[in-house]
């Protein structure tokens, strides 16, 4: 982008997604990950910028970094920054003037990469597609709290549903399938329980009926009546691509990869778990949800949901 006018560019780029989403932006321009991060916080605290803040010389960047806190460089942690700070030094310039083997031995490599960042030098490389989850999961919380082993299940298997769905669009299988149960700790007056359990799957799958069934087997393993349950997660972990998976002689597996693929299609053509395993019973969702009545209408990407102006 040599011969590209770096600020009217980003303008382009902050009104482009005003217009399309309404949603107001600022737009930080930079020879590396960390400056362009401090350019984006310039362009949104400074006035007079436009929401959009470039450096593009030798000059904007010494004055950024004078200008901003070594806490507010991404990347540097409280514990590091207060560490820094116990040093006498508080700008992200004053970082910079720091030796770097001092820089190496309290930060570790990280730290360098950062530090070397501020001086222009491009050590975090731009990545185009995201990296692969090592591990998927989800947990939230009831909408109110459950004693009924039936209705944890449904909202187990429905978290199944999700995470495997997530798992397949990466074409990964998983070894490991965690589930955890517990209360609401915050509580005074309800007994506490938490538990967990971690089932090792025979051969590593993405297949949510397999996922589904063993769940249900560790959520009876680990639930216990007489308990008010706040929240149950799962978790997927050990996640191969499923080009690297192994069976084994024992093993009698029918993984069913196109009934999968028909489940994920159908889906994403007409909505989320407009196909689900049985165990999902859409009848008693409302026992369970989290509470949405506060969520803000999700403009951007739900039909249903979409700004009206009369």
């Amino acid at each position: 982008m040599e011969h590209q006018d770096l600020r009217a560019y980003g303008i382009a780029i902050r009104d482009r997604i005003m217009r399309y989403t309404g949603l107001p932006v600022g737009v930080g321009i930079a020879p590396t990950k960390v400056l362009a991060k401090l350019a984006n916080r310039r362009a949104k605290k400074e006035e007079g910028n436009e929401h959009v803040f470039v450096i593009d010389s030798e000059e904007k960047r010494i004055n950024t970094l004078k200008w901003a806190k070594i806490k507010d460089v991404w990347g540097v942690g409280r514990k590091h920054a207060k560490r820094i700070q116990d040093t006498g030094n508080y700008s992200a310039f004053n970082f910079t003037q720091m030796p770097l083997n001092w820089v190496r031995k309290q930060m570790t490599v990280v730290g360098e990469r950062i530090w070397r960042e501020l001086q222009g030098e491009n050590c975090l490389p731009l990545e185009c597609l995201p990296q692969p989850k090592k591990a998927i999961g989800t947990a939230k919380s009831f909408g109110k709290k459950l004693t009924k082993l039936s209705l944890i299940e449904e909202a187990c298997s429905y978290y199944i549903n999700e995470v495997s769905e997530v798992l397949r669009s990466q074409d990964c299988c998983a070894k490991y399938l965690k589930i955890f149960l517990e209360t609401n700790y915050h509580s005074e007056r309800d007994h506490q329980y938490y538990n967990s359990i971690t089932v090792t799957m025979e051969v590593p799958t993405n297949n949510t009926f397999i996922l589904n069934a063993e769940g249900k087997k560790a959520l009876h393993q680990i639930f216990k009546p007489g308990y008010r349950y706040k929240k149950v997660g799962v978790c997927l972990s050990g996640i191969i691509p499923k080009e690297y998976v192994q069976t084994n002689l024992f093993a009698s597996i029918n993984e069913k990869a196109g009934l999968m693929e028909a489940f994920d299609r159908i889906n994403q053509k007409f909505g989320k778990t407009t196909l689900a395993p049985a165990l999902m019973d859409a009848r008693q969702i409302n026992e369970w949800e989290l509470i949405k009545e506060e969520r803000s209408p999700r403009y951007t990407t739900q039909w249903k949901e979409l700004l009206y102006i009369e």
